[in-house]
């Protein structure tokens, strides 16, 4: 009987990582986004103003397959993985406030959004709202907007997010940031 449990034991470990090995892409991660998912600047000259999420992700050496929507609960960075890009003294945590504008073809967009342009003149709009009004910029903001989405610790965001988050000075607002969600506009509370 011990030796079925220990063969059963070893099957359920061996399909254990067998998954997560199948989960990560892999047994290392690419150091770069898929060139299908960078545009350069020249492409896109109406983003004038705009934090070019790809870029950064490219320059920050960034896995893309590791954004937001694939991390519940952050793992604990160690060290100089934390807040990379952001210089020494920076808050490790802040609470702060996000309005989200979608556009067709981002992730979880729903059927019928805005064009990208559209988008991206609204999310301009509310940026330049959200610096007197924020609570009111939030509320014409797509679902997903909040006030106060809490305190989040640095690791967890794209990088792009995260860095233009943690050097805002408190009460301070973004300029619109180009995320796989849509444009984002980030408001650091404290």
């Amino acid at each position: 009987m011990n030796r079925w449990a220990s063969v059963v034991s070893g099957a359920v470990l061996l399909a254990l990582v067998g998954l997560l090995v199948w989960k990560s892409g892999g047994s290392s991660k690419s150091a770069t986004p898929p060139a299908s998912s960078v545009e350069s600047r020249s492409e896109r000259p109406s983003d004038a103003g705009v934090l070019p999420l790809a870029e950064t992700l490219a320059a920050l050496k960034f896995d893309v397959d590791g954004g937001f929507g694939h991390i519940a609960q952050p793992t604990e960075p160690s060290g100089d993985d934390l807040g990379a890009g952001l210089p020494k003294g920076s808050p490790k945590t802040v609470r702060f406030g996000v309005i989200l504008i979608q556009y067709r073809g981002a992730e979880a967009a729903p059927p019928g959004a805005r064009s990208k342009p559209e988008a991206l003149a609204l999310a301009r709009t509310l940026a330049e709202a959200a610096n007197t009004d924020f609570k009111g910029a939030v509320h014409r903001g797509d679902t997903g907007s909040m006030e106060d989405a809490g305190r989040i610790q640095r690791g967890v965001l794209e990088p792009a997010v995260e860095y233009a988050l943690f050097m805002l000075a408190r009460g301070s607002v973004s300029e619109p940031i180009d995320t796989p969600r849509g444009f984002w506009i980030v408001r650091r509370i404290e």
